[in-house]
């Protein structure tokens, strides 16, 4: 049996042609030549598309002929490419392992697996110049070690399971956390609001998720082109003996990621002006935090953290996975940091991705049905046609049912009670698109996964579609992350655009509670859309009288100019940002107010009508109308108060 050592970074790096690969493999037990066997693609019988981008193809290593290891030289490494050489493979019986780069400094190791009659693939792309601790987990976890070939295939399936990889990062991420967190205080022992738990540990988390932000848009190349650039960036400051946070974090923050400036310019080259409000400045205080919370080369820093782990802005689909950290982390993370009795007392729980699937696309398939008349079958199969399956089995839409499909996405509107860290809004934002693919694909038009054109119909339906309350103002924050990050992946650096403000399309509030002190305070929809009933007051609560004061037209006035007023700050930027909110605030307060004076205003009527009555008759036999007045006038010394607060 061969000797298995662990792989070192510098096998990985070793990495840069094909013998290179095989020697990664012979070192982890596999019966590999002494050479790479170049293989005949021309007798393997591929689609005409997969010959096309196949340069070369070698057999790596062969177990007993039950297990084989193939390496691709290809022109492109596109999903539905990678995914079609594994079903290729898999329709050949027998357990595989491939790999495929298309120069030598991506390589990507790729678990094909068939499930449910679909294949499924889990891939670890590994950068050879910059591997990472995660890469040689994943790749010595595939060693031999004496296993026969359906052991091996079993190992190498568990060394591919996104969520082992998810469970290590967020089990350290919370020992990171806590680091900090302590960090920040003992550093900055003058700072009152510091020694707030609660606010500490919103401190805390905003500073980790604008750097783990940071590490998804640095993959991306859009730090100064720079794929390193934060662990750089702290060899120059270094050097020259300043403050890491002090001389780059915090004038990167707020100075440039959060400015519009010529031609994205910086004092590091090229950084998109990103907008959002992540990158506000949210203290008004001198905040100290030494060069060891950040040392790359540290064991417990925030750079010596993310550097041990792979990121990828890659959208995960159910059959595509990156064994990476992925924006869906994000939101496994807050779960995580929940302790469990708290989890139990706010009802926070993470959902697997399969429920998140499967229920988003059974919400849309019923609004759907009901919006176009279409059938249920025909409707689904257009989620699997817009993910990327192709098949010629699945029943297209026309160019008419895709027009019909297309206006009821434009009309659809999602409201999550209890948004969390937004994976169903991620989940149905997924859904939309791929439905928005398919109606294209039905026009003749092939709009690829990622491209500015996915990235339109994002924002498009971020602005106009998709809604979150929760009661938790952490959980807004890492929604307002993952749904900035679903922007993101699928722009490259020439197509950016500042990301949109989401203060009015996520916000903290207790989505039970449609009443103050048994009172509702909002007034009824003053007016409905094209065929829309108007409605008369809020769902479960009995309908208020008739608006007196404010009339039908003020309100709509009103309203109107509320909706306009967030609109703007949608796409707002900084030095706008804080005017909108104050007449946002001030054009919410003026709609309450007027509405409470109304229903004060009614209940006085009600009130003197009473009274009026009870003069006439000198108040015999009106008991029930002096008890009636009593409670009206309760009713109106509650309004009183909230009008006041």
């Amino acid at each position: 049996m061969p000797k298995v050592s662990a792989l070192t970074l510098e096998d990985i790096r070793l990495c840069r042609e094909a013998q290179g690969v095989l020697l990664l493999f012979d070192k982890l037990g596999y019966t590999a030549e002494g050479s790479p066997v170049l293989l005949d693609k021309d007798e393997l019988e591929f689609s005409p598309a997969d010959a096309q981008n196949i340069r070369a193809l070698y057999l790596l290593a062969d177990q007993e002929a039950r297990l084989q290891v193939v390496l691709f030289e290809l022109e492109t490494l596109a999903a539905a490419r990678l995914r079609s050489l594994a079903a290729n493979f898999l329709n050949r019986g027998g357990h595989y392992l491939l790999v495929a780069t298309d120069d030598y400094r991506r390589v990507t190791f790729i678990n094909p697996r068939r499930e449910g009659g679909k294949v499924k693939i889990r891939k670890l792309v590994v950068d050879t110049r910059h591997p990472t601790r995660h890469d040689l987990d994943v790749l010595n976890g595939i060693a031999v070690a004496g296993q026969d070939p359906d052991a091996l295939y079993q190992t190498q399936c568990a060394a591919f399971d996104v969520e082992a990889v998810t469970n290590r990062f967020y089990r350290e991420y919370a020992a990171l956390f806590r680091h900090v967190a302590e960090v920040i205080r003992e550093q900055n022992k003058g700072v009152r609001q510091l020694y707030d738990d609660q606010y500490l540990h919103a401190f805390t988390q905003r500073l980790l998720g604008r750097m783990m932000f940071l590490y998804f848009i640095q993959k991306k190349g859009w730090l100064a082109g720079d794929t390193q650039f934060l662990t750089r960036q702290f060899r120059e400051i270094q050097k020259e003996e300043g403050n890491y946070y002090a001389r780059v974090l915090e004038p990167l923050f707020f100075e440039t990621l959060n400015k519009r400036r010529e031609n994205d310019q910086s004092r590091w080259g090229p950084i998109p002006y990103l907008n959002g409000g992540l990158f506000d400045r949210e203290y008004d205080f001198i905040l100290h935090l030494p060069n060891a919370l950040f040392d790359p080369y540290g064991e417990t820093s925030i750079l010596g953290f993310f550097n041990n782990y792979n990121f990828t802005v890659t959208e995960d689909t159910p059959i595509e996975q990156e064994v990476a950290v992925d924006p869906e982390m994000l939101g496994k993370v807050f779960e995580n940091m929940m302790e469990a009795r708290e989890r139990g007392k706010s009802g926070t729980f993470y959902t697997p991705r399969p429920i998140v699937h499967y229920m988003s696309r059974q919400a849309l398939l019923g609004y759907l049905r009901q919006e176009t008349g279409l059938e249920a079958d025909l409707l689904k199969a257009q989620f699997e046609i817009g993910e990327g399956d192709n098949g010629e089995a699945l029943p297209r839409l026309s160019v008419e049912q895709a027009s019909k499909v297309e206006s009821a996405l434009n009309g659809v509107r999602v409201l999550d009670p209890a948004v969390g860290t937004a994976a169903f809004l991620v989940g149905i934002l997924h859904e939309l698109v791929a439905l928005k693919r398919a109606c294209y694909l039905a026009k003749g038009v092939d709009v690829p996964r990622s491209s500015a054109l996915v990235a339109d119909w994002k924002r498009h339906f971020i602005a106009e579609s998709l809604y979150g309350v929760d009661i938790k103002p952490e959980a807004i924050e890492i929604a307002k992350l993952r749904l900035w990050l679903s922007l993101v992946v699928d722009l490259e650096r020439d197509q950016i655009e500042p990301l949109p403000n989401l203060d009015y399309k996520l916000m903290t509030g207790n989505s039970l509670i449609e009443t103050v002190e048994g009172e509702p305070i909002l007034p009824p929809a003053p007016f409905a859309g094209e065929g829309e009933p108007v409605q008369s007051g809020l769902p479960g609560l009995p309908a208020p009288a008739a608006q007196l004061s404010l009339g039908i037209g003020a309100a709509e006035k009103a309203q109107s100019e509320l909706l306009r007023l967030k609109e703007a700050f949608f796409s707002a930027e900084p030095e706008q940002r804080s005017r909108l909110r104050a007449q946002i605030q001030a054009k919410e307060r003026e709609i309450v107010l007027r509405h409470l004076g109304e229903r004060i205003e009614d209940l006085q009527t009600r009130v003197n009508r009473i009274a009026r009555k009870g003069a006439q008759v000198n108040w015999r036999g009106m008991r029930k109308e002096k008890r009636q007045i009593e409670r009206l006038a309760a009713q109106m010394a509650r309004l009183e108060d909230l009008r006041a607060q």
